[in-house]
């Protein structure tokens, strides 16, 4: 089947998306999004051209609807599809595609369905034989079609049909039924809608009644509030965004670890840059001493090999700020933490002291942290540290510490100090319960 009809008398043609046929010829055209794939031959990736051929085509359909005509998308479903991309292949699906998108679908199916009032007239002798596959939404839906619903039920019935206003024109979005009498009875909906939503003159809004002034002056009143809450939401909103994303110092790993850790060291007052994929994850400085980091996410405790990991990254970052830029040529591992060094202000820094290990392990980070009761740095492991100049803590701790400092510059001073003259084990940050406490759990899953 191709993917447009188009009415000719009381008949039904079909035609392919991909052709010549000038749109403007139609009031109305019906697609069906389905058989797309097949005239894309989408059961493989689809070529770059292809692709773009049907984002053209699709657009200006748009364009045509938004000059008074009407689309009407038969039986819209989820429908992925490839499509090569230079040497890459992307992927996309036809729901994307505008108008398409303008609605979201949820799978659900019945047959038990009633009309809105506004088309009853046209749809409600055939409701009897509709299915549906799909409910939608979107905002701006004018409701056609509903799930019928029983007495019992309290929440908003879901649509099976619905329409949108595009510019002058509507797109209707319906289940499939391969009928005429079916077709026949959605090609006079436009009709329908635009006399149930005649144009009514603004001027009018000029004269009130005595309880229509009332109104208005209360819509106006509301809407100022609205506007206020929603400011005062989406400030709340970023702030507990904000907490989420410092967090990640005791529950995430890879790239989210690296960042929570980053942000934290800047945040107590260090430079911090990345190191060079894939030695230290992270190089820092206090203005007087570099330090190259390990960050990493786990779930367990501490072992050797971590603390083994931080040894060989300092010495790299000596030799890297001992070597010349001739030097640097024939050792690529030094020449890239020579050039990521280079984004530190290194002026003020002191050429004997030499690079600073610093080891910052998110242990147990799946666990919640009232039931992490195993030692996150073992006795083997501390005497591996013990004997490096080496400054472990946990993701928890440096939580526990940037927390504290924002209320307290002394301490956000005796931190930088401590991670830079440390060797072992930090013993500050360590009871996390002076940074966090249990949460009213009706209030904590509002924006879950």
């Amino acid at each position: 089947m191709s993917t447009l009809l188009v009415r000719d008398g009381n008949d039904y043609l079909g035609k392919p998306l991909l052709t010549t046929m000038n749109l403007y010829e139609h009031e109305v055209l019906f697609i069906l999004p389905g058989n797309l794939l097949t005239e894309m031959k989408a059961n493989a990736a689809v070529t770059e051209s292809v692709h773009e051929s049907v984002a053209a085509r699709m657009a200006e359909i748009v364009k045509w609807i938004e000059r008074g005509h009407t689309l009407i998308v038969l039986g819209l479903s989820p429908a992925p599809y490839w499509f090569n991309q230079g040497n890459d292949t992307s992927e996309t699906a036809i729901e994307q595609l505008p108008p398409f998108n303008k609605v979201k679908l949820t799978a659900k199916s019945g047959a038990s369905i009633r009309c809105s009032p506004a088309v009853a007239s046209a749809l409600d002798p055939l409701v009897r034989w509709i299915k549906y596959d799909f409910v939608l939404e979107g905002p701006n839906l004018i409701p056609l079609l509903f799930v019928r619903t029983t007495q019992n039920t309290v929440d908003r019935p879901d649509m099976v049909a619905g329409a949108i206003e595009l510019g002058k024109g509507f797109v209707i979005f319906a289940p499939d039924g391969r009928q005429n009498v079916y077709w026949r009875a959605l090609y006079g909906l436009p009709a329908l809608l635009r006399s149930s939503n005649a144009e009514f003159p603004s001027w009018t809004d000029r004269f009130h009644t005595g309880w229509e002034k009332v109104a208005f002056s209360g819509v106006a009143t509301r809407k100022a509030e609205l506007d206020r809450l929603k400011t005062e939401l989406a400030e709340l909103v970023g702030e507990i965004d904000q907490a989420r994303k410092l967090k990640m110092l005791f529950v995430g790993t890879g790239a989210s670890f690296e960042a929570a850790v980053a942000a934290a060291l800047v945040e107590l007052g260090l430079q911090v840059v990345k190191g060079p994929h894939p030695r230290a994850d992270l190089l820092a400085t206090n203005g007087k001493r570099i330090a190259a980091i390990e960050a990493k996410g786990v779930d367990g405790g501490a072992r050797e090999e971590y603390v083994r990991q931080v040894m060989m990254w300092m010495p790299e970052v000596d030799a890297a700020l001992a070597m010349t830029t001739e030097s640097a040529e024939n050792d690529p591992v030094l020449d890239d933490y020579r050039r990521q060094l280079t984004n530190l202000n290194l002026n003020d820094r002191d050429p004997d002291q030499d690079c600073k290990g610093i080891l910052v392990l998110g242990t147990f980070r799946s666990a919640p942290l009232d039931q992490r009761t195993q030692a996150d740095f073992p006795e083997n492991v501390k005497a591996v540290l013990a004997r490096q100049d080496i400054c472990a803590l946990t993701g928890i701790q440096l939580f526990v510490l940037v927390v504290l400092a924002r209320s307290d510059e002394a301490i956000r001073k005796q931190v930088r100090q401590a991670l830079f003259n440390t060797r072992g084990v930090l013993e500050m940050g360590l009871d996390w319960t002076r940074a966090l406490e249990p949460a009213d759990q009706s209030k904590a899953q509002i924006i879950s």
